[in-house]
């Protein structure tokens, strides 16, 4: 039984385009579940069925228009719950994956992919290593330069004194047990008898 799924899925998985490949793949799924796990504050098994019935979802082997009935029924959860789960992965999970196959499909309404500047120098450098480029060429003109980060704590202030002493007791004196000692007023290392 086990067999026969584990081929379903890698068969599903083949069939789909690349761009919702990658985006399986590619770990940001898994983080953003993470987060909605933190958010939704579900127990781990009903979070784990949560999960299992969007990623049937993703590889299209279940229908979107019936995941929150599914996830009523499966996890015993609230509908209105459902529904805030389904729209946070509509808009956190199948959102870019559409975005992503619009600009790989080439469709006239593809949104531009989003980068910062730190992504558009890396993949600047990216870039002009595979034209093999020789290692002391320069980075463009026109490419970003991200600002030197800020440490999110200041640095300790340097000492600006010296840590002096309390004077040493009366009563200690070196190599005497303290255990022997008579005077004890003064001693910071016992009480004194009662």
């Amino acid at each position: 039984m086990q067999d026969d799924t584990k081929k379903i899925l890698e068969e599903q998985f083949a069939a789909l385009p690349k761009a919702v490949q990658d985006a399986i793949t590619s770990g940001h799924i898994e983080e953003k579940f993470q987060k909605m796990a933190e958010k939704y504050k579900l127990h781990l098994d009903q979070w784990q069925q949560v999960e299992n019935l969007i990623m049937l979802t993703v590889l299209g082997l279940s229908e979107p228009e019936n995941l929150v009935e599914k996830i009523v029924s499966e996890t015993n959860i609230g509908r209105e719950r459902a529904d805030d789960i389904v729209n946070d992965v509509a808009v956190t999970v199948f959102k870019p994956i559409r975005e992503e196959l619009e600009r790989e499909l080439g469709h006239p309404q593809a949104k531009e992919e989003q980068f910062s500047d730190v992504e558009k120098l890396r993949n600047n450098v990216l870039s002009s290593e595979k034209k093999d480029i020789t290692p002391s060429a320069k980075i463009p003109q026109d490419a970003p330069v991200p600002a030197n980060p800020v440490p999110a704590t200041p640095p300790a202030l340097k000492p600006d004194e010296k840590v002096t002493r309390a004077p040493a007791s009366g009563a200690y004196k070196p190599g005497e047990a303290s255990s022997i000692r008579a005077d004890v007023h003064d001693d910071p290392y016992r009480e004194p008898p009662k």
